[in-house]
């Protein structure tokens, strides 16, 4: 496990990971689907970029949270089933992404 390195390091690889995917990755996805008439990766690209940007705000706040010393308040982390979409917090009523009722998040433990 040579690429486990300490909790910011590891954070700030995460960091640009997601950056990496919702920037650049799945824009060109969404390019190729859309010029090839896949409908179906279209789709499914068009919900996974929002959601990889989701993932980096979360990553960015555990960043700061551990540059101030501090760790992130415990709450309960929820998962649209559907397209990935995470929460930190009580699932919503439906989501933000691809529109599924609140019974399609997972309470991750």
């Amino acid at each position: 496990m040579s690429g486990v390195g300490s909790t910011m390091a590891n954070l700030l690889v995460a960091i640009a990971g997601e950056a990496h995917e919702f920037q650049k990755m799945y824009p060109e996805f969404i390019k190729a689907a859309a010029g090839e008439g896949h409908s179906a990766a279209l789709k499914s690209f068009k919900n996974a970029m929002p959601v990889e940007e989701v993932h980096h705000r979360l990553y960015s706040e555990a960043a700061e949270a551990v540059k101030n010393g501090k760790d992130l308040a415990e709450t309960a982390v929820h998962v649209c089933e559907v397209c990935g979409h995470t929460v930190a917090g009580e699932a919503p009523d439906h989501c933000p992404i691809c529109g599924a009722k609140k019974e399609k998040y997972t309470e991750v433990k």
